[in-house]
């Protein structure tokens, strides 16, 4: 890197980095060029595959100061560099937003070699020592603040069966590997440790006592920013109980007071010999503070949280109407119970500030405990000052997130929140809180009681003074709940309505508008997915993003679903623009990459010539020889793997949707050879042999028709209403009665349908459900439907959910229902989509500008996406509207 220094402003001066959008113009006021790379800001070129990477980690207090002592440091050593774009993305990725692996990595230096890489870290070591930062998991400390990996420097990016890049370097034998982001860390084999006069590599085995008296047992919930633990305190033979330990290390999760997590954990201490008198806690046995950690030690609570308690009796997702008054009146209790337990900590002259129901334990003997109560305030002693940030999306009010003064009224809107949760059965962040009247009737919708909605939507107001009193709000509950169990008012059952079209129209074309802008993730006119990473993937929060042109999480997506709804004669003029700026970005992207790239339907190529066929069937593309030239490179891509989502039964149901616009003669051919493919490789019990009938996972069998067998049964019935074939007809039904003759197998299904579980793993068996469908549809054999629909009926008539997604959420089990409801001809099925189709209704977030979105994660917003996104909701509530016109999402 030629870049010097000495001629630029800095040489004289330093700046203030208060008025700052972000720290390129820190780069620019030292005259240094640089390009944005994802978080980080690149000074120099880096031309090396792989090396030694020295890290500096720092609190999020001191990061500005860092970079004006380490940026002209490194400009004068000639290194290539990064830097973190600005203090949002540094917050974030201290946090873990950007994946637990990427923790601490404010800046990143990729030196030349091995000894310019010790001599660097020696100079730093010494330039940084009045600085302070949390551990980086994937690093090893060299000194203070400066850390270090081997890894990719510019590394070879290859893609996966599913489309996604990876980064790749060499190992010592020459062969590629791809880049390991171990935690904690180790010195990879074959690669020499140059930094022997800094630091061992060999990290120390972690301790199994602390303090000589408290044994670990298990880690309950592992974190780099410090783990918790269940373990022992053994004082003596006679003096041995349970206990929980929160460990938190030295500089993890800071803020811009220079606050870390030791410091929450010390007012957490603090707050238990405050508050144990008046509220229910675990008992905190101990506090113990070491130079790199701090630990709490407390009573462990064998039991749940009031969120798990909520799933357990409600484990498959009844709205309230259809609970029966017991288990309303059990709900109606933990209401109660919480709102006394924050209205006794309230008189204390304490507020909780992160009320949710995840910060309620029950024991065995339904006991509720306050647990986590590290942000709580003290009103009469203005303690701590300033309050500790953050709280829980949805359950968070508008003015602690924007720091304001804490206030009753502030743990009033948690508290509605949570109550909100456990009546509606889907968590605030689903709702448009902004109108409470609106809200109100949205709320009502779920609970069908109009004074319990009101009163929830009330506790929710955007205006703390109309919020209500605890009092209140214990009142109406426990009034409610004596009714009840008296018998003096019975529940109605929910009440079937069908919705509205115009409706149903009106939020259709919102929702188009919204996939436009803010909040669904796009830049540069073009849509992005979530990035999934090896440095990310354990990370729910991570705030990654990529552009794909995949058909399930990808670009082609919305292209397809515009695509589709325009053939059905729904106005798509508001995205047009969009559609043809997507449609060249793959042009100039993807098309000059084929056919290295994957061939799959829902990441791959097979996914993208579908999307490029429902455009020319649309009249949104022109039918020309171009573009069925483009649809047939796509297709023609030889794989190795059978499923739907990467392999050839993928490629067969598009190719059979492309058909009329490629040769009938060539796409016969590639067919043939698909088919021949799977009759091949059918084992004598019908399944694949690289297809499991569902992963094998700990607690029994992920189901998933992208991966699974059924979905190249779905194929091959698809197949033989093209091309009549006894023998595919026959390997057919040997899959299906190997199947349904497998009972281990049918058992895992039939628990797993409409469980909890259902809506985190695979699909949760509606792919087999689907298939016993498309049976019965096409060999005409009623024992499939009646199978199908004994499974269809194990969901509830009106089930609510927060997974809104295609993929394993309630959109999902719509286009189930309305699959049934077309082949089965029975209108219970059409109605259980209606429903569905008005929790939407109700959960849709309106701007003032006419567009709108709903909200699907937690922590992050929402993309265009057809499985994971809002696309998926879209098409399935445009089917409610026109099923004679919109088939199955992807699948004709």
């Amino acid at each position: 890197m030629q870049t010097n220094i000495a001629s630029s402003p800095i040489a004289e001066s330093t700046m203030s980095l208060d008025s700052m959008s972000d720290y390129g113009e820190l780069l620019e006021y030292y005259g240094l060029k640089y390009k944005k790379v994802e978080y980080y800001f690149q000074v120099g070129e880096i031309d090396k595959t792989q090396g030694w990477i020295l890290h500096l980690s720092v609190v999020l207090s001191q990061i500005g100061d860092l970079l004006q002592t380490a940026i002209p440091f490194l400009v004068n050593e000639k290194v290539p560099f990064k830097i973190v774009m600005n203090g949002s993305a540094g917050e974030d990725l201290l946090n873990g937003n950007f994946g637990l692996a990427q923790i601490g990595k404010i800046v990143s230096i990729y030196p030349d070699d091995n000894r310019a890489a010790l001599s660097l870290a020696k100079k730093l070591i010494t330039l940084t020592n009045s600085y302070k930062g949390p551990a980086i998991p994937t690093d090893i400390c060299l000194g203070n603040i400066v850390y270090t990996r081997y890894g990719s420097f510019n590394p070879v990016l290859k893609s996966d069966a599913n489309g996604i890049q990876a980064k790749y370097i060499y190992a010592k034998s020459g062969e590629l590997i791809r880049d390991p982001y171990v935690m904690p860390f180790q010195l990879p084999q074959g690669v020499e440790w140059p930094f022997k006069e800094l630091a061992n590599p060999i990290l120390p085995d972690p301790p199994k006592l602390f303090n000589r008296i408290y044994k670990i047992l298990e880690i309950l919930k592992p974190d780099p920013r410090g783990n918790v633990f269940k373990g022992l305190y053994v004082k003596s033979l006679l003096q041995v109980k349970n206990v929980v330990l929160k460990q938190g290390f030295s500089n993890s999760a800071s803020d811009r007071n220079g606050r870390d997590i030791r410091d929450r954990l010390t007012w957490q201490a603090e707050l238990y010999k405050e508050l144990s008198a008046a509220v229910t806690l675990p008992i905190i046995y101990d506090l113990i503070q070491e130079n790199t950690y701090t630990l709490l030690v407390m009573e462990y609570i064998n039991g749940d949280s009031l969120y798990q308690k909520a799933h357990d009796l409600n484990p498959f997702s009844k709205s309230w109407s259809d609970l029966s008054a017991a288990e309303s009146v059990t709900f109606i209790h933990y209401g109660a119970e919480i709102t006394h337990i924050i209205g006794e900590m309230h008189k204390k002259g304490y507020l909780h500030r992160d009320i949710n129901p995840v910060n309620f334990l029950l024991d065995k003997k339904n006991k509720i405990f306050l647990i986590d109560i590290e942000l709580a305030y003290s009103i009469q002693q203005n303690k701590p000052d300033p309050p500790f940030q953050l709280g829980t999306p949805g359950f968070m009010s508008p003015e602690q997130e924007a720091t304001q003064y804490p206030t009753i009224k502030q743990d009033i809107y948690g508290l509605g929140a949570t109550l909100l949760f456990l009546f509606a059965g889907i968590t605030p962040i689903k709702f448009n809180t902004k109108e409470v009247h609106h809200l109100a009737q949205s709320l009502n919708f779920f609970i069908d009681n109009a004074q319990l909605a009101g009163l929830f939507a009330n506790c929710l107001h955007t205006d703390p003074q109309f919020r209500p009193d605890i009092t209140d709000i214990l009142k109406v509950l426990t009034e409610y709940q004596d009714k009840l169990q008296k018998g003096i008012i019975s529940k109605p059952g929910a009440r079937f309505q069908r919705p509205d079209n115009g409706r149903l129209k009106a939020t259709i074309q919102a929702a188009l508008k919204g996939l436009l802008k803010p909040p669904v993730i796009s830049w540069d006119d073009l849509w992005y997915s979530k990035q999934v990473t090896i440095e990310n993937f354990t990370s729910p929060r991570s705030k990654q993003y990529a552009i794909y042109p995949g058909l399930g999480e990808g670009m082609g997506g919305p292209l397809y679903l515009l695509a589709r709804l325009h053939k059905a004669g729904i106005n798509v003029d508001s995205c047009r623009a969009r559609f043809i700026k997507g449609w060249e970005w793959i042009e100039q992207n993807y098309f000059t990459q084929l056919p290295e790239l994957s061939p799959g339907l829902y990441k791959g190529a097979a996914g993208v010539a579908l999307a490029l066929a429902e455009g020319i069937h649309s009249g949104l593309l022109e039918n020309n020889p171009s573009t069925k030239e483009k649809i047939l490179r796509c297709l023609d891509i030889n794989c190795e793997r059978l499923d739907l989502a990467g392999g050839i039964s993928g490629q067969g149901l598009s190719i059979l949707q492309c058909s009329d616009l490629i040769d009938k003669e060539v796409s016969r051919n590639i067919l043939s050879r698909i088919v021949n493919q799977l009759l091949s490789s059918q084992q004598k019990d019908g399944s694949w042999q690289d297809i499991s009938r569902g992963k094998n996972v700990k607690n029994g069998q992920v189901f998933d028709f992208s991966t699974d067998s059924t979905a190249i049964i779905w194929f091959l019935l698809e197949y033989i209403v093209y091309y009549p074939n006894n023998n595919v007809q026959l390997a057919i039904l040997r899959a299906m009665n190997g199947i349904l003759k497998n009972e281990k197998y049918m058992r895992q299904f039939y628990d797993l349908v409409a469980s909890r579980k259902s809506y985190e793993l695979g699909d949760g068996g509606k792919g087999i459900i689907l298939t016993l469908i498309k049976s019965n549809e096409v060999l005409k054999e009623n024992t499939y439907k009646k199978i199908a629909e004994n499974v269809l009926s194990k969901y509830p008539q009106h089930v609510v959910n927060t997974n809104f997604t295609l993929q394993n959420g309630l959109a999902g089990i719509g286009e189930v229902y309305l699959e049934a409801w077309r082949v089965f001809k029975n209108e219970e099925w059409k109605s259980r989509a209606d429903w569905i189709a008005n929790v939407y209704l109700n959960t849709f977030f309106k701007n003032e500008d006419g567009s709108g979105y709903w909200k699907l994660e937690e922590n992050n917003p929402p993309t265009a996406d057809l499985r994971n996104g809002i696309g998926g909701i879209v098409h399935f509530i445009s089917r409610c509207l026109y099923p004679d016109k919109i088939g199955h999402h992807m699948l004709k």
